[in-house]
């Protein structure tokens, strides 16, 4: 449907605005996203998915706090919109206000307990302040919900590591890289665990895969100059 013509015919189509919005977020103009709900807004100020829609708007146009807002009234106004409570968590993690994020994916949670990205948010929330713990158990979560998935054995590898669970954080990158063997950082962190249990052969096999893949890397150099020592001591 074309809205654009729909509100030359009736200009005071808040549906008409409200689409056109949408259209255009889905497009990439959050501008005019922006534009045409706040004027659907304008013209029903209880329109609680408007606000949501225009929530999202501001967080992608970087404007976090003017997107909380909107969350907000959109939750007054709806209280059954439960993914607010997810999207205002994403907002306050982004903002490193990470106890105002655990709260509020933890109501999320409380409404979707098999969401496996909520789980995620908070094991970075609870990554953020420092509760390695925590944060382990809700990777450990995400994984049993959502076993393929790469990346979060990678970052659950690297808490292990910090726990000083080796061998564990070991398997972790291990399963990583069985998923998706093109991440040079699961390799560097591979090798510095390898490092860590003395198998050095393995560690440096790891380092020139992480170059290989990441020549351009920021720390290129000391890493050259690592696997030429560790050559001169084999």
């Amino acid at each position: 449907m074309d809205y654009s013509k729909a509100l030359l015919l009736d200009p005071s189509s808040i549906l008409s605005y409200y689409n056109r919005g949408v259209a255009f977020k889905m497009i990439g103009r959050s501008d005019l996203t922006i534009e045409d709900l706040s004027k659907a807004i304008s013209l029903n100020p209880k329109f609680a998915a408007a606000y949501a829609q225009r929530g999202l708007a501001y967080a992608e146009s970087g404007e976090p706090e003017k997107a909380l807002e909107d969350f907000n009234k959109a939750l007054e106004l709806d209280p059954g919109n439960t993914e607010i409570y997810m999207k205002r968590g994403i907002l306050h993690a982004d903002a490193q206000r990470f106890d105002d994020a655990i709260k509020e994916v933890t109501t999320f949670i409380e409404f979707s307990p098999n969401n496996a990205f909520a789980y995620y948010i908070r094991a970075k929330a609870y990554r953020g302040k420092g509760d390695m713990q925590k944060s382990m158990e809700d990777y450990n979560k995400v994984i049993e919900l959502s076993p393929r998935l790469a990346g979060v054995y990678f970052e659950r590898g690297q808490i292990k590591n910090q726990l000083e669970r080796t061998d564990e954080a070991l398997a972790d990158f291990n399963t990583s890289i069985e998923l998706f063997p093109y991440n040079p950082f699961a390799y560097l962190h591979r090798g510095n665990t390898f490092k860590k249990l003395g198998k050095n052969e393995n560690a440096l096999k790891d380092y020139l895969t992480y170059l290989k893949l990441n020549p351009s890397a920021p720390d290129a150099e000391e890493m050259k100059r690592e696997i030429e020592d560790m050559q001169n001591k084999m």
